[in-house]
């Protein structure tokens, strides 16, 4: 692990961080709003980044093999907007991930290959396939929201209060009192934006605290990756943030975990208002 950052270096680093957070905000905003390839695009790359990212980490071989199957989900759901088609492509990739290491005497990276591509694939068919249903662009803007509201007041919360560790075995600056504090803000922010879902208060709050979640235990299984790698970061490519897969630990699960939440609460909803 690297050592901890001088005193007088923390202030330009946290600065760099809200910097970028700044940016990379304003950049899933505009796209989101943009809609189709615009957004379908940076979606494929950085699906491509973080699969890059994840093998050299993991020293995993046949990245391009895994890349393969990122394309052919990717063009299931972008230009066919085929979900089940877009699913059979990453099991197929699995499988064939899976195979080539077999076959090449890599036993022990064959739980990684499939791991990653699942990593990489699933978050990227997720967002497309929430971007192309009606009024998407409002429904992924709140998930942001959310997600974003979670992962400030942790970070806020937990430096200001500190107390016992969420997981001191995983991260050493995680505590309760951020995580409460994340969960306060993430529910405060999805129902005082529920009219952008338009959905009931009791779903949306419902919606809130699963996605906030599914954000946090992200965020704790990028932790626990990066300890088992013994790395403090997975990259340089975000000043302040470190690689991709720092960045977006929290949308990795809270995005698939919202999609589906999201598609049976609604479900529910409208069978119980035809009723």
């Amino acid at each position: 692990m690297a050592p901890s950052q001088p005193p007088e270096q923390r202030p330009k680093e946290v600065g760099r961080r809200l910097f970028s957070a700044a940016v990379l905000a304003a950049v899933a905003v505009l796209i989101t709003q943009l809609g189709g390839m615009w957004f379908a695009l940076p979606a494929l790359v950085l699906a491509g980044v973080l699969l890059h990212e994840w093998h050299r980490l993991s020293a995993t071989p046949g990245y391009y093999l895994s890349a393969a199957a990122i394309i052919a989900a990717w063009i299931a759901i972008a230009w066919q907007e085929n979900l089940v088609m877009a699913l059979y492509a990453l099991v197929v990739g699995m499988i064939g991930s899976a195979f080539y290491l077999l076959v090449r005497g890599h036993e022990a990276r064959v739980a990684w290959a499939v791991f990653g591509i699942a990593y990489a694939v699933i978050p990227m068919v997720a967002l497309v396939w929430m971007r192309n249903a009606d009024g998407s662009s409002f429904i992924l803007l709140w998930m942001f929201l959310v997600i974003w509201a979670s992962d400030s007041a942790a970070f806020i919360v937990g430096r200001i209060i500190g107390g016992p560790l969420l997981y001191p075995s995983i991260s050493p600056a995680k505590t309760w009192a951020g995580a409460f504090g994340g969960l306060l803000a993430s529910v405060a922010t999805g129902v005082g934006t529920a009219a952008m879902i338009q959905e009931t208060l009791t779903t949306t709050l419902v919606l809130s605290v699963i996605v906030c979640l599914a954000a946090q235990s992200g965020d704790l299984l990028q932790s626990a990756l990066k300890r088992r790698w013994r790395v403090k970061d997975t990259g340089r490519l975000i000043p302040g943030h470190g690689g991709l897969m720092d960045r977006l630990d929290s949308l990795v699960l809270a995005a698939p975990v919202f999609a589906m939440a999201w598609t049976v609460l609604s479900l529910e909803v409208g069978n119980a208002v035809m009723s």
